[in-house]
């Protein structure tokens, strides 16, 4: 990263979070002064590498960057890869407070501390500075930081982004992205965007760009590849489950089955509420786990030599008063015979139109597993595999996919949204390729959803697309 700034000793340099001082270390072998280095961290405590620059400890960097008169040539950051939303409230405030220099606009509690720090270093750069930032693999596609992304590029003479594959840091999972740019305030000549396959590859290209961007694929001219984006009814089928027209009679628990005597084979395995969608895929061992919890996840639904069964034909005789079923309904008057409910046909999927959650895709992995209005059913168009199955369900989860998808929900008093079949197959959503660990991270991405980790599901499906359209792009 000193490497890429190309630091001359006349410099002045900031590292605002120095932390154990690997940065000004770094400075320091390259002939950098230590009157020429300014530091800061909020930790109190000195450490060695402090005697490498004039820093000043148990300071709030973002505090301090709206009250310093002083201007740099150079600054170089790792900073903390935080939601502002979980910052203590001093330094929350701080942050927020912090300005967009592009569209000066605030920071907002969605950003993330990197962002804030990145827009009040800017803030202090000297005409014709440098910067360079490790930044999480989030520069490439978050919503909150869009702006910035965009406009950077626009104010910097040259500017190289270089994201690696693989992570940096054994506590990072994802991606990494080392942010350069030369320059400040001078009309910008080229921007490049670099990919590495390896840790190796980022380093040595940060250290010698002209040896390496032959070996690398290079997206440019331009500031950010478009995502191609389709409607979701192109990839899938969206429709209501089962109408049974009386759900007292045809729904029914496992004890209030065996109760009845009625056989297995008589009922259909059904899904009937939200809250059974508790995994990227239903299994038989999740379903069974709901038939013991008492759900009513049986659909009495009685065919062949089934009609037979003395018990059947009891249950079926019984009078509405006494359990049976109100025949007199619509619903039920419109079919023949009154007792066989219209089932969907080639159901892959689950998804619940009305939910705090907001829409995902539940796959199925148990036989003829079928579900009632409550929830929809979703057949996939072309995609045949599981790989390719999740590749789309994953691009349902994107910040793009949400942001379209919170225009079309209808919003009810209790703060749930619901959304109609035909409103979510006008969605557009980004096209995520088939990658080798696509399935994998879909369940991830599921399960932070589930959990309540909004942000991290979206983060794990918008590092999809981005990287899925990448691919295609360099290919």
């Amino acid at each position: 990263m000193v490497s890429a700034l190309r630091p001359r000793a006349d410099e002045r340099f900031l590292e605002p979070c120095v932390g154990g001082g690997s940065l000004v270390q770094a400075l320091a072998r390259r002939g950098i002064p230590r009157e020429a280095i300014r530091g800061l961290d909020l930790d109190r405590h000195p450490r060695p590498s402090d005697g490498y620059a004039r820093v000043i400890r148990d300071v709030d960097f973002l505090d301090w960057s709206v009250r310093t008169a002083e201007r740099f040539d150079k600054i170089i950051a790792n900073p903390p890869f935080l939601a502002l939303s979980r910052l203590p409230t001093s330094l929350r405030k701080n942050a927020l407070q912090v300005v967009d220099p592009f569209s000066q606009r605030p920071v907002t509690l969605a950003g993330n501390y990197w962002q804030a720090f990145l827009c009040a270093a800017i803030s202090l750069l000297a005409p014709d500075g440098s910067l360079c930032f490790l930044l999480p693999a989030a520069w490439d596609y978050t919503n909150y930081a869009r702006i910035l992304r965009e406009e950077l590029p626009r104010h910097f003479e040259h500017v190289c982004v270089h994201r690696s594959s693989s992570p940096l840091f054994d506590r990072v999972r994802e991606g990494s992205v080392v942010l350069v740019a030369r320059g400040f305030h001078r009309a910008n000549r080229t921007f490049r965007r670099i990919e590495h396959n390896t840790v190796q590859q980022l380093l040595g290209s940060l250290t010698n760009e002209k040896q390496f961007e032959s070996s690398c694929a290079a997206a440019e001219p331009g500031l950010q590849p478009k995502t191609k984006h389709t409607k979701l009814g192109e990839l899938v089928k969206i429709r209501i489950g089962a109408v049974t027209g009386d759900s007292d009679y045809f729904l029914l628990t496992e004890q209030e089955r065996r109760n009845r005597k009625l056989p297995v084979r008589c009922c259909v395995r059904v899904l009937t509420r939200s809250s059974h969608l508790r995994a990227a895929c239903i299994t038989e061992s999740l379903w069974n786990r709901l038939r013991e919890e008492g759900e009513r996840v049986w659909l009495f639904r009685p065919e062949g030599r089934g009609l037979n069964n003395k018990s059947v034909q009891r249950y079926q005789r019984l009078k509405p008063e006494e359990g049976g079923c109100h025949r007199q309904r619509f619903k039920i008057q419109c079919r023949s015979p009154w007792y066989r409910t219209i089932l969907p046909t080639d159901v892959h999927g689950f998804l619940s139109g009305m939910s705090s959650l907001g829409p995902w895709i539940a796959f199925s992995r148990v036989r003829e597993l079928s579900a009632t209005n409550t929830l929809y059913v979703v057949t996939f168009r072309k995609a045949k595999t599981s790989a390719d199955r999740a590749a789309i369900g994953l691009s349902l989860l994107t910040t793009s996919a949400r942001n379209a998808l919170s225009k079309v929900g209808r919003r009810y008093a209790d703060g749930l949204l619901k959304y109609e079949p035909g409103d979510l197959e006008n969605v557009e959503i980004p096209v995520v390729r088939k990658s080798k660990g696509v399935t994998l991270r879909y369940r991830q991405a599921v399960q932070e959803l589930l959990e309540g980790k909004l942000s991290e599901a979206q983060r794990l499906a918008d590092e999809s697309a981005f990287d899925s359209h990448l691919r295609a792009t360099v290919r």
